[in-house]
């Protein structure tokens, strides 16, 4: 082994001669044990590496036990290069060399870039170590070997460390699982924060300074117990092309990636980028749907193309010219829970090119920066909220008898701290769709979360963990009507009256003495501008009493849109409107600045003062008036002027789920008339939109008549 100048390693490098050449030593096992046993059994071994999936070409590679361990503030480009040589070959040996991951920042070795966003939990930028024996499976034959680089020097070490293992794994008492529990996953940032970071990246893409650009977010948990059996179980559920396991002191890597990042073997390379992602179904019909829309689809060819077009830049730098090849382009391809569109790209490595100078003309893989490669990681650094550690590097390994294969690192949960935690995110070109690129995330997550039981947190579940309670409402307060008047003329009196008569009727057996004309003198006392006019009716010593009240009203102009924020209310506030708000006040005194939006279960409801409108799709649908809210007054109006001119509005159900999903939403009150909403705490967010400008405009269009009429005396 050649050491750099000046190297650091924590493990004592006189352990072996480094000037000696290494023997590759094969030794065929009588093991009939799976990969999963062999590595459980070995769980407690010092440096755990476990390798399953296309590695090498091998099923299954376990080392333990690693001679050396570089120092984390080490360059790992220069690091790999540190190899022994090693006399003898079979075909299929692996033998030893370099096990672990590059992190994402080391790309910081490469380009100056500007400061990353903050590590929630720092983990080290690199694990690289040097391992001299491991167990290699065969999947074809079903056999393990023991494999070895052999010296003078650590040969006795080498052999007491398989005759430890071998007496483990001929024990006649197997390994018995062991636990572990993870929470749901949250993510870090809001889906919100992640849509304005895709927004962002589109409007640089617009002026020019990039084609593309990988914005990523994290989400994270809580978690106890044994990473390994995390990692058995995740591999068991998504049999990936590249799992791994890597056990050190700070922590544990399980990752099930499907990339490969390069794979060297002797002067030829290769790279199989990954961009393009559309979800399985169970419906074999619907599923070969899926798979002829992302094969056809042009946003994700053109994102896959970028990429390709990358490697080739990349593969340049190293590659003899003209020997650089595009075998397979736009494949799609099957993966756990998810279709996968791929293409592979090939080169021959100019004569001398060491793996560390062909992973630094590479990292970090192009499939999880953007183009230009620079370019978009300046951007990552400004737009995403927490800082790549392990994501999006690379995890490898480095043999100098089977030469190098490399993960990208994504579907990779990282742990450490009593957290477990994972990066998310897709690439986002200029016709991306921000609220399909968040939910392109979730379909990543998806399986990779199942296949270690868990899930993401829903906003539901979020919302009504900070439950307030249910809401005892004081009935004797009475009940109100707040009615609009413009200029002295009461707004949509007569709706009012009526809802406020059957509230009246229902609550106390009785209509309340009600008279229009002297409502209408009243609301004449604010002879201009805007009014607030307030009918209040409620028992009083055993009698039906009714007071009336009306002064101006400051409503201002806000251009900045309501910010809503989530109250459980099991059942709703009901179809009254109830002088008592003690619990609403109270609740949006702990919110300043927000407005409660009413929850049931997973149902939205109503906002505090105002009934609430999503635009999905085609369609304009706003809560069912089904006894938990107040059926609004301009809630029907704007319903009725909606339909006039053809619009599809639907009164049902409205899940979070689907209002996650809105292109736009708006609320409606009698005072304010139309507003848009721009954000919902853990729910989302939303630009306004055309639907609420031209309601609003309706409604305006309507009172300007009917105060017309008014002052005309029709």
């Amino acid at each position: 082994m050649h050491f750099k100048d000046g190297a650091k390693f924590a493990l004592d490098a006189n352990r072996f001669d480094p000037s000696e050449p290494a023997q590759l030593h094969v030794e065929r096992l009588d093991l009939d044990l799976e990969p999963e046993e062999v590595a459980r059994s070995l769980s407690d071994a010092a440096g755990l590496c476990v390798l399953m999936g296309s590695w090498s070409g091998s099923g299954a590679i376990i080392a333990w036990d690693p001679v050396l361990a570089a120092h984390a503030e080490e360059d790992p480009f220069l690091i790999v290069d540190q190899i022994q040589t090693v006399q003898g070959k079979q075909p299929g040996a692996v033998g030893g060399g370099w096990i672990g991951h590059i992190g994402y920042q080391a790309g910081r070795l490469i380009e100056q870039l500007p400061p990353q966003p903050e590590a929630i939990i720092p983990l080290p930028l690199h694990s690289l170590s040097y391992y001299d024996h491991l167990l290699r499976f065969d999947q074809l034959t079903q056999t393990w070997y023991f494999e070895a680089l052999l010296t003078s020097a650590r040969s006795e070490e080498i052999i007491q460390s398989r005759d430890k293992a071998l007496a483990k794994l001929r024990s006649s008492s197997r390994v018995a699982r062991s636990s572990f529990e993870v929470g749901e996953f949250i993510a870090t940032p809001t889906r919100e924060d992640h849509i304005n970071s895709v927004k962002r990246t589109i409007e640089y893409i617009g002026s020019g300074d990039i084609f593309q650009a990988n914005i990523t977010h994290r989400i994270e948990a809580d978690f106890k117990g044994s990473p390994l059996e995390l990692f058995l179980m995740g591999e068991r559920g998504l049999k990936p092309a590249f799992a791994a396991f890597i056990s050190r002191s700070w922590g544990s890597i399980a990752s099930f990636s499907p990339e490969l990042f390069i794979q060297r073997t002797d002067s030829t390379v290769t790279t199989s980028p990954i961009k393009g992602t559309a979800s399985r179904n169970l419906d074999a019909v619907l599923d070969q749907q899926a798979h002829a829309e992302l094969a056809l689809s042009e946003k994700n060819r053109a994102e896959n193309l970028m990429i390709v077009d990358l490697m080739r830049n990349d593969f340049g730098r190293v590659c003899v010219p003209g020997s650089i090849h595009v075998d397979n382009l736009f494949d799609v391809v099957a993966m756990a829970g998810v279709w996968h569109m791929v293409s592979t790209v090939t080169g021959k490595l100019k004569k001398n090119v060491t793996d560390g100078e062909l992973l630094s003309a590479t990292f970090p893989p192009g499939s999880v920066t953007g183009a230009p490669k620079l370019r978009a990681e300046e951007i990552i650094c400004e737009l995403e909220h927490t800082a790549r550690e392990v994501y999006t590097g690379s995890i490898l390994l480095i043999s100098p008898v089977a030469g190098l294969t490399s993960s990208v690192v994504i579907r990779t949960f990282e742990i450490a701290s009593g957290k477990i935690w994972c990066g998310i995110g897709g690439g986002i070109v200029a016709d991306s769709d921000p609220k399909e690129e968040y939910q392109e995330c979730l379909t990543k997550a998806d399986p990779i979360l199942a296949a270690i039981g868990s899930k993401m947190s829903t906003p539901i579940r979020k919302i009504h963990s900070r439950s307030p309670g249910s809401i005892a409402i004081d009935r004797s307060a009475g009940v109100f009507e707040t009615i609009a008047t413009r200029g002295g003329i009461p707004l949509e009196l007569e709706a009012h009256l009526n809802r406020l008569a059957r509230s009246s009727f229902a609550l106390h057996g009785e209509f309340p003495p009600l008279d229009p004309g002297t409502i209408k003198k009243a609301a004449a006392e604010v002879p201009q501008g805007n009014g607030r006019l307030r009918i209040v009716v409620r028992i009083v010593e055993n009698h039906l009493e009714t007071s009336i009240t009306c002064a101006p009203v400051d409503l201002g102009v806000s251009t900045a849109g309501v910010k809503l924020v989530p109250m459980p209310v099991a059942g709703g506030l009901g179809e009254h409107k109830w002088c008592d708000r003690r619990a609403i006040d109270e609740f949006t005194s702990q919110h300043p600045g927000f407005v409660p939006l009413l929850i049931d279960k997973d149902q939205v409801l109503e906002a505090s003062r105002s009934n609430l409108f999503a635009v999905i799709g085609q369609q304009i649908v706003t809560p069912s008036d089904d006894g938990r809210i107040l059926p609004g007054i301009t809630r029907a109006r704007i319903i009725e002027l909606l339909s006039s001119i053809g619009k599809r509005v639907v009164q049902s159900n409205l899940t979070i789920d689907e209002l996650i999903q809105a292109n736009e939403v708006f609320l409606t009150n009698s005072l304010r008339g139309v507003e848009s909403v721009t954000s919902c705490t853990e729910i989302g967010g939303w630009e306004p939109g055309p639907v609420a400008g031209l309601a609003s405009d309706l409604l305006d269009n309507f009172y300007r008549v009917q105060i017309d009429d008014a002052n005309s005396g029709n």
